[in-house]
């Protein structure tokens, strides 16, 4: 029975999740619509190199012209995650899959963060639970194809295993594996995000009047973990984004009135609203139950010594704001080295909800905590047990009608096509309905929807042609060619020296086997002296194989806190210590 309860909460998040995106289940194989081609597309990549080549996706030969799959900030093919949904089961399905993992992850997370940390009761923490889990802003992530933004469902465990820390050091292998996981699945903004609800809370503890000095430790050791564990991502996209910086602009702001409308206001909804972005960018749905809780939770929660609840819903509201003025938080995060990437501070909602929906919980806890000890007779305590429920059932329909209007989108074609005996690139025409389709076809183009500014040859060639041309033409002829996911070959022979080109960009993590590799106009090149040649060319990422060591050593470190960590153990090591050195006193 005990261990039934304790699967109960993920058994909810995947019923409650099947009932918002009953659509997409029930349409099994069609596609996403709206960004959902985009990472369509890269766990397609991954999954033709696996299946097809065998090679694990360091490289996307399928867009842009060919450029780092391993640096790609949104890559999840390193992630746990995407080894059991996208490549056992396919792209898509795989997708609809991820997404009612992360809803269950959610749920159960903020369910036991709400039970376990805060004491609330069942149903309590069953409203904090749904309402941010398959709230507005979860729903439009996944209706609308931002899949790195699902590892906010994250937040209530990395939360909780943080808090937990300053007791417990066993936890901290919890926080640094979870914002690992983060990062694992192309976390772009989840990752620095999250950082801020923990920097914040660690600024909360230390503040008087009763400071606790034990998150100085934790937060070192949770920090070293985390960057650690994290080295397999944080390297290659550190190397990434310090050769194609993004440049971005804060132009947009809003209003007390708007953050408001945007976690209250229903679908359907105009789709433009005076903002540069459209609606889905802003909506992040809760309803006005839960605001309307979450102010009476703030009545409760400066009573109780929880204030950092109300003072992180007021920072992240005032993140959200974006550009007001200069002294707001987001102009000065914007500053900083991986904020200046984000131009879209309606993103902080997600961080709103989050103490927005513990706070509502928190409401319903003490009031019902307060009217049951006021009566004795069991049938009116459960009379009043009813009637909490009966809220939590109110805000739970607001809730879930809402997002699953909003869920409802998936209805673009499934993956499709048949293989090219050889690679070459096609033309962009059609590209954005098109290009998931590319790596199963064995194709590629120039054309590229994608947030790095990647370097981008306007030389490379498309059609089914050869994929190595020799320059001079003159010199020699090109005899076979082909390529996998990250490794190109040409058979040469050449009557004098001469320059191999590939059609594809240049990188310099790029070796070959013969001659020296160059930058042609932005093509990958080799120049080979004269002779018959066969030139084999490979992708070696600069930072492996270091980085995938490094947080191999951190999850050692974090296995190894696990297991010999525990509080009990270290308590019986104290009073062993202690009685030894008072026999030592008595001892003449």
């Amino acid at each position: 029975m005990r261990r039934l309860r304790s699967i109960e909460p993920w058994l909810w998040g995947v019923a409650f999740g099947t009932i918002v995106f009953a659509q997409a289940l029930w349409d099994w194989e069609k596609a996403g619509w709206g960004d959902w081609g985009q990472f369509h597309h890269w766990w397609e990549v991954g999954r033709v190199a696996i299946t097809r080549w065998h090679e694990f996706p360091l490289w996307d030969p399928n867009h842009c012209g060919g450029v780092s799959m391993w640096g790609q900030p949104q890559s999840q093919h390193a992630a746990p995650t995407w080894w059991i949904t996208g490549l056992p089961f396919g792209t898509v399905a795989g997708h609809k899959l991820f997404i009612l993992l992360h809803g269950a992850i959610g749920f159960a997370g903020m369910y036991h963060l709400a039970r376990r940390y805060f004491a609330l009761r069942e149903v309590s923490a069953a409203l904090a639970a749904l309402t941010w889990s398959f709230s507005g802003f979860f729903a439009w992530r996944a209706a609308g194809g931002h899949g790195t933004f699902l590892a906010f469902q994250y937040l209530p465990w990395i939360f909780y295993c943080w808090r937990r820390t300053n007791t417990d050091l066993r936890y901290a292998g919890g926080v640094g594996g979870l914002m690992a996981l983060t990062l694992l699945e192309g976390g772009t903004y989840p990752f620095p995000l999250i950082f801020l609800v923990i920097a914040f809370d660690f600024v909360a503890q230390l503040m008087p009047p009763r400071p606790k000095w034990a998150v100085i430790r934790t937060g070192l050791i949770t920090g070293l973990l985390t960057g650690a564990m994290g080295a397999v991502r944080l390297w290659p996209v550190y190397l990434t984004m310090s050769r194609f910086p993004r440049e971005t602009t804060m132009e947009d702001k809003q209003t007390w009135e708007e953050v408001l409308h945007s976690i209250t206001a229903r679908a359907p909804h105009d789709w433009t609203w005076g903002h540069r972005w459209v609606w889905a960018e802003y909506s992040a749905h809760v309803g006005w139950g839960i605001v309307g809780l979450s102010l009476i939770g703030v009545l409760f929660a400066l009573r109780r010594g929880q204030r950092h609840l109300i003072f992180g819903a007021l920072v992240f509201a005032l993140c959200a704001m974006g550009n007001v003025a200069w002294y707001y938080p987001w102009p000065l995060l914007h500053e900083l080295p991986v904020y200046k990437n984000f131009h879209v501070p309606s993103r902080f909602h997600v961080l709103l909800t989050f103490y927005l929906c513990l706070l509502a919980g928190l409401a319903v806890e003490r009031i019902l905590a307060a009217l049951t000890k006021r009566t004795k007779r069991q049938l009116s305590r459960g009379a009043l047990v009813g009637m909490a429920w009966l809220v939590f059932v109110g805000c739970a329909a607001e809730v879930l009608s809402n997002s699953t209007i909003i869920a409802a989108r998936w209805d673009g074609s499934p993956i499709e096509g048949v293989p090219e005996p050889r690679f070459h690139l096609v033309s962009p025409v059609g590209y954005l309905e098109n290009y998931m389709d590319y790596p199963v076809r064995n194709v590629g183009t120039r054309a590229c929807y994608d947030p790095v500014p990647w370097t981008i040859s306007a030389s490379l060639w498309q059609g089914d042609v050869p994929q190595a041309r020799i320059d001079p033409p003159t010199a020699g002829e090109v005899r076979a060619w082909g390529r996998t996911n990250h490794t190109l070959y040409a058979d040469v022979h050449l009557t004098a020296p001469a320059r191999v080109v590939f059609n594809q960009n240049y990188d310099p993590d790029w070796r070959a086997s013969v001659g020296e590799l160059v930058d042609d106009r932005a093509r990958l090149a080799v120049d080979v002296p004269a002779g018959d040649h066969r030139i084999d060319a490979s992708f070696h990422p600069a930072d492996l194989p270091w980085s995938v060591l490094t947080s191999l050593g951190g999850a050692l470190v974090a296995i190894l806190l696990a297991l010999f960590a525990s509080p009990l153990r270290w308590r019986r090591r104290r009073r062993a210590s202690t009685s030894r050195r008072a026999l030592g006193r008595r001892a003449p």
